[in-house]
């Protein structure tokens, strides 16, 4: 803290969260991806303040964990890039471990980085690592206070990532739901879901635990038809998420919630453009201050260079969205 770092932006892409949810996995690109634009970006009228603040801290490394299971799939035979997950019940049972270990090694950097009051920044290439974001920052903050700090989260995902725990362990669709079975998340907010993407089982858990969610459908980017605008639908999801408590609160960005995006995990069938999310963003965060951040499912072209093309506009594109929370929460003291 004597050094004046305020923020800390770690990479995790560990390839196993998005495979046990069905998604594909990643290259290992994202953080890099996102750096080279984020430290060549330009410096406007008061940026120059959050960068001096800002610490890139590097990639959270899991090759030791993965490296067991790339053992097991040339043991067996197994093709990684095209196996299922049901086709080798030992595979998948090492991947349900592997993702759990990786987890814990993300909220175990987090908790440090909590603990010294810097607000923690992830370049995710899964949804899952909200699980080890939120429980690091969990326990950081509740060392720091010394009393039991819990979590108040929103995000903007057509995905509702509050699936059953009984499905195929930590992973991608299910991180929000282990923060809730931990105890640790007080109340939980989506916004710009899509019914092609959510099951009905659970639409239904979201219902049951008192969750805020609003779809696409549900709202309006003119205001021209009754229904409320992205902007109010904001306001509305603030007050979802307000409490009389202490919690901490956080925000994830699931980019695939942006249409028309090839390097994403999991492409939404419909989506908001990348203007209405960087917007939705800075509007959140102008808000509700959040102690952090996630901004997941970046999947760049292995066969692009990191600085071209779609690659290129995806690192821009994760820049300007960590560049609203740095400019909005940069006035905010210590905690």
């Amino acid at each position: 803290r004597g050094s004046g770092i305020r923020f800390v932006v770690i990479g995790s892409e560990n390839t196993v969260g998005k495979w046990l949810n069905g998604g594909r996995r990643g290259h290992g690109l994202n953080y890099r991806c996102f750096a080279q634009q984020f430290v060549g970006g330009p410096v406007g009228p008061g940026q120059r303040n959050f960068y001096e603040q800002t610490l890139l801290l590097g990639e959270v490394i899991y090759d030791d964990i993965t490296s067991q299971l790339n053992e097991l799939a040339q043991a067996e035979g197994i093709d990684q890039a095209t196996i299922r997950y049901g086709e080798n019940k030992a595979y998948d049972r090492m991947v349900e471990e592997a993702s759990v270990r990786c987890q814990r090694r993300l909220a175990n950097i987090v908790r440090c980085i909590a603990r010294c009051s810097l607000r923690p920044i992830c370049i995710s290439g899964g949804n899952e690592d909200i699980l080890g974001l939120g429980y690091g920052v969990h326990l950081g903050r509740t060392i720091a206070r010394g009393t039991t700090t819990n979590l108040t989260l929103g995000n903007l995902d057509c995905h509702g990532d509050y699936k059953s725990l009984e499905e195929r362990g930590a992973h991608s669709g299910n991180g929000f739901s282990f923060l809730n079975a931990i105890g640790c998340l007080k109340k939980y907010a989506v916004l710009g879901l899509t019914p092609y993407e959510n099951r009905e089982a659970m639409m239904e858990r979201l219902i049951t635990t008192n969750c805020w969610y609003r779809f696409l459908d549900d709202i309006t980017v003119i205001g021209a038809t009754g229904r409320p605008t992205l902007y109010q639908t904001v306001v509305d999801m603030t007050r979802a998420l307000e409490t009389d408590g202490g919690e901490v609160p956080g925000l994830c960005v699931d980019i695939d919630v942006t249409e028309d995006l090839p390097t994403v995990s999991c492409p939404a069938t419909l989506g908001l453009t990348r203007l209405q999310v960087h917007e939705l963003t800075q509007e959140f965060t102008r808000y509700n201050k959040p102690f952090f951040l996630l901004i997941a499912e970046g999947m760049p072209d292995p066969h692009t260079p990191l600085n071209e093309g779609v690659n290129r506009t995806l690192g821009k594109y994760q820049s300007t969205l960590v560049s609203c929370f740095l400019t909005n929460c940069i006035s905010v003291p210590h905690i």
